[in-house]
């Protein structure tokens, strides 16, 4: 059953990686064979016959001489040392776990992105977090209210597991916006911090104001977070013991009222470590141990998918989808992915399946091989809806739902009813996406971002908006 696309909602947001010591020698002490006959007599044999040093610098040698004209011997084997983590620049010169070697030099690899409208940020592989463009509220997380057009480094933080970013946006009777960005991460040990616009309690610090958070604060009732997602004005996280699903800032499914602290999601399922959390502007949905997805928040376009349009504050399954997983939440409109490489999508008209029409429960989009997904919200043209995004096997980027800048060019709202090619980032990491920009880590691990750069979010050193990736000015 479909039900036609939903109200526009008033709160917006963005979506939704020794060296061994000598050898030990022991001396016993035994009769005249054992120490001459078996020990000078073997030491003999074994130098003479078996090569000792001159074996080892032979195995050198021909090893050596194999090698191409770009590659060095290490350990024995050729190594180019241009590209090994391992032997990077020279022999055992190792860089940290999870990050590349580039021209010989160990870089610090982006695993991990997230953008508001504003801001975009990125985690590293040390666990190091990095945030560039506006910075009203301290969403740069680097202790000032200055803006930065190229990254900078978020103070205090260290082991960063997992990051997520957001926009709480209001939109006035003129639709003139007003927004507010923020972010949270949550360590390797679990522990999660937040910082930037707490104007909603979305910092979860227990208050509710105006005041700019310009560094992460932690969130003492969260210490063993496994996941963690955030939406308008609300984030949420999965955790490893029972209460599973915690989100705090305004509530989902009751609009005007306010966690000040993380709440625990009632009907979340408890019984399984989650693999999926996705938070978008009105809904929020997380996969259990068995790939059942659940769902909560508004259900005015039918985004639940529990096949009404009635609000939900307590997670609800969603029915008439097979196990899932992979999640990805937008505005309005949620999407699924099953392991297989079906895609199903359900809520307002960015489906996926050839038509413009929502609808109440899942229904299969035609792209039925696909291998990640991603979704964000949009606003274009004063026309809000949500762009889904998806990587198919082999690697292209394929995109439906609102064309934001065509809506632009052309004032009015556009959607694509099918996936099309987005014409760049294939075979893309990572992928975010916000109400006026995107940014990816792309296949070669470098960061890029297209669209609205007023506030400098592309992180190119500039404030020139553009419909061309750039390339972001990641040290």
């Amino acid at each position: 059953m479909r039900a036609a696309g939903g109200v526009l909602a008033l709160l917006l947001g963005g979506c939704s990686l020794i060296v061994p010591g000598p050898d030990d020698f022991t001396y016993t002490d035994g009769d005249d064979a054992g120490r001459r006959d078996g020990g000078a007599d073997a030491g003999a044999d074994a130098g003479v016959d078996g090569g000792g040093d001159d074996a080892g610098l032979d195995a050198g040698e021909d090893a050596g001489a194999s090698c191409a004209a770009t590659e060095t011997v290490c350990g024995g084997a050729c190594t180019d040392t241009d590209t090994d983590p391992a032997h990077c620049g020279a022999c055992d010169n190792a860089c940290g776990a999870g990050w590349e070697c580039r021209a010989g030099s160990c870089y610090d690899t982006p695993v991990e992105i997230a953008v508001g409208m504003r801001h975009s940020c990125v985690r590293r592989a040390s666990g190091s977090v990095w945030c560039w463009g506006g910075n009203f509220y301290g969403e740069l997380g680097t202790g000032t209210s200055m803006p930065s057009l190229v990254p900078a480094p978020v103070l205090g933080l260290a082991g960063a597991a997992h990051l997520s970013g957001s926009s709480a946006l209001t939109i006035n009777r003129i639709g003139n916006l007003s927004e507010f960005g923020y972010n949270c991460v949550a360590t390797s040990s679990g522990q999660v911090s937040c910082w930037g616009s707490d104007g909603s309690g979305q910092i979860g610090d227990g208050l509710m104001d105006s005041a700019a958070r310009p560094t992460p604060l932690p969130i003492p009732t969260l210490t063993n977070a496994t996941d963690l997602a955030l939406g308008g004005a609300h984030a949420c996280a999965t955790l490893a013991a029972s209460p599973r699903t915690l989100c705090w800032g305004e509530r989902l499914g009751a609009l005007g009222t306010y966690d000040l602290t993380p709440r625990a999601v009632p009907g979340a399922p408890a019984g399984a470590r989650y693999r999926g959390l996705a938070v978008g502007v009105a809904v929020a949905c997380v996969i259990d141990g068995t790939g059942q997805l659940y769902c909560w928040g508004s259900n005015s376009g039918g985004a639940v998918g529990d096949g009404t349009m009635i609000d939900r504050e307590a997670a609800t399954p969603v029915v008439g989808l097979p196990p899932v997983v992979d999640v990805a939440t937008g505005w309005l409109t949620a999407c699924a992915l099953e392991a297989g490489g079906q895609v199903w999508c359900w809520g307002a008209d960015q489906l996926g399946d050839g038509s413009t029409s929502g609808s109440i429960t899942p229904v299969r989009s035609s792209l039925s091989d696909a291998e990640a997904l991603w979704a964000g919200p949009l606003y274009s043209a004063l026309q809000g809806g949500d762009q889904i995004c998806a990587r198919r096997v082999g690697g292209s980027i394929e995109c439906w739902g609102l064309d934001g800048a065509e809506s632009q060019r052309t004032r009015s709202r556009v959607l694509r009813a099918t996936p099309v090619p987005l014409g760049f980032w294939d075979g893309a990491r990572s992928l975010a996406i916000s109400l006026v920009h995107m940014c990816a880590i792309t296949a070669a691990g470098d960061v890029e971002c297209v669209g609205a750069n007023t506030y400098g979010q592309l992180g190119d050193g500039t404030t020139t908006t553009t419909a061309t990736p750039v390339p972001v000015r990641l040290p």
